[in-house]
């Protein structure tokens, strides 16, 4: 596999865990900066066991980095927080949508990691559970039961942030 085709299966997974936990521009650019660090060293990376996992890897660390330094700044009064709701310029009920889809990154937000990540990776980007496993470096069945319960966790938080409009499957 070539790094182009690497990063076109993979930049919009790297980029949802990432979104997952931070803000929408802190996600774009931890994203593009981790890919950059891919390439860098693509021969060895591309005979890694799992290099999907790598780069996640590195754009969560990007990110967190980057994250703790604007907490330093804002804690300094160097920064202020940047509004990160999605710009809808679209009829109501595209805003609807918009601030559904907010709501569940919050909901998401409240998970831990790999709860987050085994949503994002199953849910979101409809990877099978051995796809998963390999990425997050468990069992299928350790896969398959993380992602039941943070399945029931997340309807939890949106029926109480949603006034019930959510329930679990």
């Amino acid at each position: 596999m070539t790094f182009e085709e690497f990063y076109e299966t993979n930049k919009t997974l790297v980029y949802r865990l990432c979104r997952a936990k931070t803000s929408r521009d802190l996600a774009e650019e931890s994203t593009a900066r981790a890919f950059v660090e891919v390439w860098k060293r693509w021969d060895k990376v591309s005979e890694m066991e799992s290099p999907v996992a790598y780069t996640v890897t590195i754009a969560r660390n990007i990110a967190y980095k980057e994250f703790m330094k604007s907490r330093t700044r804002m804690f300094f009064g160097l920064d202020t927080i940047e509004d990160i709701a999605d710009t809808v310029n679209t009829p109501e009920a595209e805003s609807i949508q918009s601030e559904a889809l907010e709501q569940l990154w919050d909901g998401l937000s409240q998970l831990s990691s790999r709860e987050q990540e085994i949503i994002i990776l199953k849910d979101l980007e409809e990877r099978s559970f051995q796809e998963c496993a390999d990425i997050l470096k468990l069992s299928v069945s350790a896969a398959k039961s993380l992602r039941h319960r943070a399945r029931e966790k997340l309807a939890l938080i949106l029926k109480e942030e949603m006034g019930g409009l959510y329930e679990s499957e």
